[in-house]
């Protein structure tokens, strides 16, 4: 995670990054604020018995109110890309997500903003 939070040093104003070392997951957290001031929560999970992952990537405002949050949790399987989904504007609005990696995320952000620069 640290190496693509490097990729996007020009987006990125402070990042709190955190891991956890637990016997059966390896968590990862991050907190990062870009140069809108908005938010991303950014939360990836390895699995040690099985080595899948699980993540979260929760973009808001500076008062945080949701923007978009990816993430594949088994919630909506009504989803066409279950369990890969996305919440956009608030929790209710399920749109269908590709998979997601915090590079994609950070790059479709990197996109947003550059429109609205």
């Amino acid at each position: 995670m640290r190496d693509v939070l490097k990729q996007f040093n020009n987006l990125i104003i402070q990042t709190d990054f955190r891991e956890l070392i637990l016997p059966d997951e390896y968590v990862i957290r991050a907190r990062i604020r870009l140069r809108n001031n908005s938010q991303l929560i950014a939360q990836e999970y390895i699995f040690a018995d099985t080595g899948r992952t699980k993540y979260s990537y929760h973009w808001m405002t500076e008062s945080d109110q949701l923007l978009i949050r990816w993430d594949d949790s088994h919630h909506y399987i009504f989803t066409p890309t279950s369990p890969h989904h996305k919440h956009v504007g608030s929790e209710g609005n399920v749109q269908p997500s590709e998979p997601m990696t915090l590079e994609k995320v950070l790059a479709f952000i990197a996109r947003q903003l550059a429109t609205s620069d």
